[in-house]
């Protein structure tokens, strides 16, 4: 058997390993300059870092593998552009693009490009990055050998992509609920004096009514609605609580005969709780006529529609 002086061979060994040492040394300091711009202030989840971040893993990935294609090579590269934009500008736009080719999941691609573009992308840059970086690789293992080794990657970035879809979903603002339709009727103008029925339900508030009922039934969803009574200051308490209350239910009943669901509707009173006056505007100082006379927007009717137009 024939020695080798140990010289030689560590010689020979070094020779075989120094290319991937100085690959080693390459994903280290990007490794480094992600770390540099994170202590910066770039946060993790900026897409431009985390696509950097995610092709320093396929560099690191493609040389444990003995990958000797190049592709190490190729994503440091990519990972350096990136690095270098944002210590040129920590602001810097995503830089999207993957690789492109007619064969290779061109829903993945479509579905890629459909989450970037959409208001919650932000909070799913990890995964969005990844699975654009993992189709490119995908892209140069199905050039470099065939569809076989393209799979394991199509398969890591539909994962990301499907995770990345929820938290899309997730993160997208909520729609903003549409505003109330509230209707405000003059209680005097709405029944008989001090009556409270159904039948005393005078005709041109009535109409006014149903014009409104007319209008909110042209809405896709009514979710709510709510009879509220007022009443002025006058008087006591309990009988302000009491007519308004009467009122109320009314109006209520009236709603359920014009079509309303009753689970739907609710009445409720307030009594004098809620006025619009002031007392500066109406002091009790004036004369009996005219103090009702003023108090007239206190005395009324609240139907509030709650629900969607769209």
């Amino acid at each position: 058997m024939k020695f080798f002086p140990l010289s030689a061979l560590s010689l020979s060994l070094g020779l075989l390993l120094a290319p991937h040492a100085q690959a080693a040394d390459s994903v280290a300091a990007a490794q480094s300059r992600i770390q540099a711009l994170q202590s910066a202030g770039v946060a993790a989840d900026n897409y431009n870092l985390a696509k950097a971040q995610c092709w320093v893993n396929a560099a690191n990935t493609a040389q444990s593998e003995n990958d000797r294609s190049g592709f190490a090579a190729q994503a440091l590269g990519e990972a350096g552009q990136l690095l270098g934009a944002l210590e040129a500008d920590k602001n810097a736009a995503p830089r999207y693009g993957i690789a492109s080719n007619s064969s290779l999941r061109p829903d993945l691609a479509a579905k890629l490009k459909d989450l970037q573009a959409q208001a919650g992308a932000h909070c799913a840059a990890q995964n969005l990055a990844c699975a654009e970086v993992q189709l490119a690789r995908a892209a140069h293992g199905l050039e470099r050998i065939g569809p076989k080794t393209a799979a394991p990657y199509l398969f890591v970035a539909q994962c990301a992509l499907d995770e990345a879809q929820q938290q899309v979903a997730a993160c997208a603002p909520a729609p903003k609920a549409p505003e109330p339709q509230k209707l405000t009727l003059d209680a005097d103008g709405l029944f008989r004096f001090d009556r409270a029925d159904l039948a005393d339900l005078l005709p041109a508030s009535r109409a006014k009514i149903d014009h409104f009922i007319t209008e909110v039934k042209t809405w896709k969803t009514v979710s709510a609605i709510t009879v509220t009574g007022h009443t002025d200051r006058l008087g006591t308490d309990a009988y302000n609580q009491q007519l308004s209350a009467a009122r109320a239910l009314s109006i209520k009943n009236y709603l359920i005969t014009q079509g309303a669901t009753a689970d739907l509707v609710s009445a409720k009173s307030v009594g004098e709780s809620s006025p619009v006056t002031t007392a500066a505007q109406c002091p009790s100082s004036l004369k009996p006529a005219a103090l009702i006379a003023c108090l007239q927007p206190d005395r009324r009717i609240e139907i509030e529609f709650q629900g969607s137009k769209d």
